[in-house]
């Protein structure tokens, strides 16, 4: 990927934020785990991680948002969308960004953005409409970065996707680097999928535990 990308997986010791770039990395506290103190989980499912490596249209934000970057690509029956927006505090349904026509669902979706760094609540609900707008479902009145990259779903199926999304292309195995291992035979060992299309989806597990 050309930026790194954040989303929210499942682990042993419970949702935590990844970072995807030209590499994968566990992020807390807005920096990548590396101290000996820290424990890596048993294991981390990638299911439901999915982005395209370059972002193809940068869409113009709404609100008052202090910071803004929010692109969107279509490929193929697909739209996706990065990126990120933060604020001091907002309001319940404020604008984030308004999609373009053909990256519009017919009904109201709902999607869990990360926020950067990991902080608490670890995610916050938006809504994606049919009229293209992306809100906010609850308020904040503390400051909050909302990553967008989970945003994903099927513009003529009208409904978002999760990890076991079935695509027709090139599958590869992660290379681990020190530390990770492969998971127990009984688990979906990890790989990366490149579609014809250029998506790449994120699937199986990787353990924090030698096995």
């Amino acid at each position: 990927s050309e930026t790194a990308r954040s989303f929210v997986v499942a682990t042993a010791l419970g949702p935590m934020t990844i970072e995807v770039s030209y590499k994968i990395s566990i992020v807390l506290n807005d920096t990548s785990v590396a101290s000996p103190l820290f424990a890596l989980p048993d294991w981390v499912s990638l299911e439901g991680v999915q982005y395209v490596p370059v972002t193809t249209h940068v869409v113009k934000s709404g609100g008052d948002w202090e910071e803004s970057r929010v692109s969107v690509a279509a490929i193929g029956e697909w739209c996706l969308v990065s990126g990120s927006v933060a604020a001091s505090s907002f309001e319940k349904d404020s604008l984030i960004a308004t999609l373009p026509v053909y990256c519009r669902p017919s009904s109201r979706l709902t999607f869990s953005a990360p926020t950067v760094p990991p902080s608490f609540p670890l995610t916050l609900p938006v809504v994606v409409t049919p009229s293209g707008r992306i809100e906010t479902v609850a308020s904040s009145t503390s400051r909050v970065k909302l990553a967008l990259d989970g945003i994903f779903f099927d513009v003529n199926l009208n409904r978002n996707i999760s990890g076991n999304a079935q695509v027709s292309g090139e599958q590869k195995p992660l290379e681990r680097v020190s530390g990770w291992h492969r998971v127990p035979v009984s688990m979906r060992q990890a790989v990366v999928e490149i579609s014809q299309d250029g998506l790449c989806f994120l699937s199986g597990s990787i353990s924090g535990t030698g096995t």
